[in-house]
């Protein structure tokens, strides 16, 4: 016995220094924490009472019994209390995991009532013996059935929530159980071995030893907090993304309406106004971007992805983003590109443009007279050029002890004295954090007042040993004219103008855009194929350099398949080295056109290739062809084709448009019918008068002026919220949609738009890429792949799917989206 009381203390002792431990290791005291500290204490209780209850059931002669059952009682008692806590203590260690709090918690104190009010009065007998006295009786049962039952609550919880769980917790929960069970279960049918205290004791430092230790639990605190930043820089990477795109598709659509201004008006204060909304928009757009920039390099996710690329066209693009930017400040843009140094590198081209936007940006920005100087020179170093970027700028220079706040996110020298000027301050930020990533480091030289000068060194590995030749001489050549006058007009000619740079194209297409040319557009060699094999071209503009196949890689393909016999390819280039054009010639172009594009060479080739018949003088074009035009189209009720024709000037954008008209209209019902449903909601008013407003003028464009005008009535309605009139005339506008949808109809081509007759492999491709732009919040080709998706007609089961998918993508429900995209690929694989 005294053996046992000597155990007993050891036992006491280990557990004080458990506790020790654990109040002076851990410094936060969060609830697993405290749970522990707890359990530890009522251990020690637990065993002192048992120490006590030892003594006094071996002295039953000697101890009062009413004592004897009191400290029986205390046992009994923190017996059952240390198991509720063991078992609030794991909830607490599966909460953690879950991160939310489990419901029905409150139950588990029940039994715990109820048994140790029962442990407390039920009989309790002792039994004596030459080795030593125990207890037992219907109050030890009460104590045993608590433990059994927190048991199985505790194995329930393992078994609901095993795949939440880590092992490492579950590993513990289970040692610390079968610790307790099996000295309990030992107890039992050897009453005088007295191990429970052994358990609790295993139990406390199996705990320990797992989850409860200082270095574990600081180690699950950093775990916690590692997520919760990583949580937070997705979310912020998400809203950003979001927000971007929110912004973006507006804006895009001002600068898209603005350029037809700039183009088409001849009043100068009128193109005054568009300029300033042109350039107010960009400034806009690039502080998007210098933000969701700073955001990616943040969280990692901006990485340096080399291919081929020709330095020729990089400079190029560079020359048409800023030059009118320069010119706007009447400043001297000049680049001065050494005509020795190889044309063809291998690197990141995007991100090295991106870097010389931004300081030749801040160049243009913060000079007010002068000149802004890009100087490129190169020396050779193996297989190696080691191109040096220098841009100088006459502009208000930067005092030394400013020089640090360029490399700090947000500053911004001398607010006061440049706070007209636009921009955020993370420009400078992103320029050097991708250098670094490049390999490379920005250097800066300025004296105050007089202009900087921004350098840096590039080492690029040599793909083409051409020399670029003289820049400077075929920038001269080009002039742009925003009151530039056509002499043809080729309204039934169709051009294919392929290039992989988005601003090239525009370029282009602004530039013949008053020939009424139709022009298409490919962004890829590839692209360029796939149109070619299925659309007649009188003419392609094929850009050189471009990833993955480059236009005389394009040229032999489609040669090879025969698919461009008799069509003029030209080739589009920035590099106008000696020899270049006999070089295209050989490999079967019909000519070339240099980049920075001038208008009045465009205009030759084009005149020179395009067949005689497809040109027409500016003036050829006249009333009486409008007419035949519209003598073509079918007579519809309720149409008047020559109102839509004096509007869209194009028999083929007619067309076109009535098909976007029948698009619309197929969809308008139920978003009508929806906010009618909730005419008592102001948000519902709201949104029925924006849909009868953008019905009221795209009806008039076509020519449905019946129509525009009982939409027109139903928006002043719902201006004035007079709700009797919307649902009065509510009706009546369903059954003109209804009839104009069956009026477009029998004169918009007939078109098998099912899913069969889709190509099933691109429409795979579709569902990954759209799954993949969505996974990276990249919601403008998500749009764009969207739109394709929804031109076809699909199977009963899967059209609601396709709905509910454009739905998700246009309110931004990302998880929703990709959900759905999981759902059409599970259908489609089961073969429904």
């Amino acid at each position: 016995m005294l053996l046992y009381y000597k155990a007993q203390i050891y036992c006491i002792f280990i557990l004080a220094i458990l506790l020790l431990m654990c109040v002076v290791g851990i410094k936060t005291r969060n609830k697993e924490n405290k749970l522990f500290n707890c359990l530890l204490v009522f251990a020690i209780i637990n065993m002192c009472f048992d120490i006590a209850s030892n003594y006094t059931v071996n002295h039953l002669e000697e101890v009062p019994p009413m004592i004897n059952r009191v400290v029986h009682m205390a046992f009994y008692v923190s017996m059952i209390t240390l198991f509720l806590i063991v078992y609030k203590y794991l909830v607490a260690l599966i909460e953690t995991e879950l991160g939310y709090e489990l419901k029905g918690k409150i139950l588990s104190s029940v039994p715990y009532i109820i048994l140790s009010v029962l442990a407390m009065i039920l009989p309790l007998k002792y039994m004596v013996e030459e080795t030593g006295n125990w207890s037992y009786g219907p109050a030890l049962s009460a104590v045993y059935a608590c433990v059994g039952i927190y048991v199985v609550l505790i194995v329930g919880l393992i078994i609901k929530y095993r795949n939440k769980i880590s092992s490492k917790n579950k590993l513990a929960i289970i040692l610390a159980l079968f610790c307790e069970l099996g000295a309990a279960s030992f107890q039992i049918f050897v009453p005088a071995a007295l191990t429970s205290s052994l358990g609790v004791v295993l139990l406390c430092l199996c705990m320990y030893m797992t989850v409860a230790n200082p270095d574990a639990v600081l180690v699950g605190l950093l775990k916690k907090e590692t997520q919760r930043a990583d949580t937070a820089n997705r979310a912020k990477s998400d809203f950003l993304a979001k927000m971007s795109h929110e912004i973006r598709t507006p804006i895009n659509a001002v600068l898209g309406m603005n350029e037809m201004i700039i183009r088409e008006s001849k009043e100068e204060d009128i193109k005054k106004y568009a300029l300033d909304i042109r350039n107010s928009a960009k400034g806009l757009l690039s502080i998007i971007n210098e933000i969701l920039d700073s955001s990616k390099i943040e969280s990692g996710k901006m990485e340096i992805v080399e291919d081929n690329y020709d330095i020729s066209s990089l400079i190029n693009d560079l020359y048409n983003m800023i030059v009118v930017k320069a010119r706007d400040k009447d400043l001297e843009l000049i680049f001065d590109i050494a005509e020795d140094i190889p044309s063809g590198y291998f690197g990141d081209d995007i991100r090295i443009r991106q870097v010389l936007i931004n300081l030749l940006n801040n160049a243009v920005k913060y000079t007010q007279k002068g000149s802004v100087t890009l100087t490129l020179t190169g020396r050779r170093e193996g297989e190696n050029e080691i191109l040096l970027y220098s841009i100088k700028d006459t502009g208000i220079g930067i005092r030394e002890e400013d020089i640090d706040k360029l490399f700090s996110k947000f500053e911004r020298i001398e607010e006061k004295r440049n706070r007209y000027i636009e921009g955020t301050g993370l420009g400078m930020n992103i320029v050097i954090q991708l250098l670094k990533l490049m390999g490379s480091e920005l250097k800066v030289k300025s004296e105050y007042g007089k202009g900087s000068e921004f350098y840096f060194e590039l080492v690029q590995k040599v793909v083409n040993e051409d020399a670029v030749g003289d820049f400077k001489e075929r920038i001269s050549k080009t002039t742009i004219d925003n009151t530039y006058e056509v002499s043809y007009r080729a309204p039934e000619a169709k051009i294919l103008v392929v290039d992989d740079n988005e601003m090239n194209r525009k370029v282009f297409k602004n530039l013949i855009k008053q020939t009424d040319i139709c022009v298409s557009e490919a962004d890829s060699g590839k692209e360029c194929i796939r149109k070619v094999e299925n659309e007649r071209f009188d003419m392609i503009f094929l850009d050189h350099m471009m990833p993955e196949m480059d236009g005389v890689e394009t040229l032999r393909h489609m040669k090879k398949q025969l698919i461009c016999e008799g069509i003029p390819v030209i080739m589009l280039t920035a590099n106008a080295i000696k020899g270049a054009k006999e070089q295209y010639l050989s490999e079967g172009f019909d000519d070339f056109l240099t980049k920075p594009i001038s208008p009045v060479k465009l205009d030759e080739m084009i005149i020179k290739y395009l067949p005689e018949e497809l040109i027409l003088s500016s003036e050829s074009m006249t009333q009486d062809d409008k007419e035949e035009e519209i003598e073509e189209l079918p007579e519809l009720e309720e149409f008047d084709f020559e109102y839509a024709i004096k509007i869209l000037n194009s028999r083929d954008l007619l067309m076109s448009t009535l098909e976007d008209f029948h698009h619309m209209l197929m969809k308008l019902p139920d978003k009508l019918n929806k906010s009618r449903a909730n005419l008592e909601d102001e948000e519902a008013i709201m949104s029925y008068r924006i849909e009868v407003h953008s019905l009221k003028s795209v009806s008039a464009t076509v020519g449905a002026i019946l129509l525009s005008k009982l939409a027109r009535m139903l928006e002043v309605a719902a201006i004035q919220n007079d709700v009797e009139k919307i649902i009065t005339l509510h009706p009546i506008l369903l059954d003109e949609i209804e009839k104009h949808i069956a009026r477009v109809e029998t004169i918009l081509p007939k078109r098998d738009n099912s899913l069969e007759a889709a190509n099933i492999v691109v429409f795979n491709m579709h569902l990954q890429m759209l799954k993949k732009s969505l996974e990276e919040f990249d919601y403008d080709t998500a749009d764009l792949i969207s739109d394709e998706i929804c031109k076809y007609q699909y199977p009963d089961n899967l059209q609601p799917l396709v709905d509910e998918l454009q739905e998700c993508i246009r309110d931004l429900l990302t998880e929703d989206a990709i959900k759905i995209i999981e759902k059409l690929n599970t259908y489609k694989n089961s073969g429904n």
